[in-house]
């Protein structure tokens, strides 16, 4: 079965010295909870290398400083808008709304619409937020 692989989901590293953007295959959909990891806490977690490299790759996408789960949504969002993904579902903290990382979201309304929002859940034409 190769439907399962083993690598980092928003960065291919397999060349650490010229980092690029994971392929995702294409699919129906797109469901997962993505990790919440605050824009500050990835150079401590990640460490330094990672974060450059993860800013470098989606500089022109996402503010420098953006959680680590942005760069999911704005994978998925890329990822539909391309025709690669139907829909897609992904788990948020409420952090999604504010600050640097409000630009995914703002990202996805470009792209697409936010026609409903109730309590914690945001609904999109083709991406359901919780």
């Amino acid at each position: 079965m190769n439907n399962f692989q083993n690598v980092d989901a928003i960065l291919d590293l397999s060349e650490p010295e010229n980092p690029q953007e994971q392929l995702w295959p294409d699919v129906d959909f797109i469901v997962g909870n993505p990790p919440f990891l605050g824009g500050g806490k990835i150079r401590e977690e990640l460490g330094v290398a990672y974060q450059r490299q993860l800013r470098r790759v989606y500089q022109d996408r996402l503010p420098g400083f953006s959680d680590l789960v942005c760069y999911w949504f704005e994978k998925t969002r890329k990822q539909v808008s391309e025709g690669h993904a139907n829909r897609v579902g992904l788990l948020a903290t409420q952090g999604i709304r504010g600050g640097a990382n409000r630009k995914v979201l703002e990202r996805i309304k470009e792209t697409g619409s936010i026609p409903k929002t109730f309590g914690s859940h945001l609904v999109l034409s083709r991406f359901v937020l919780i």
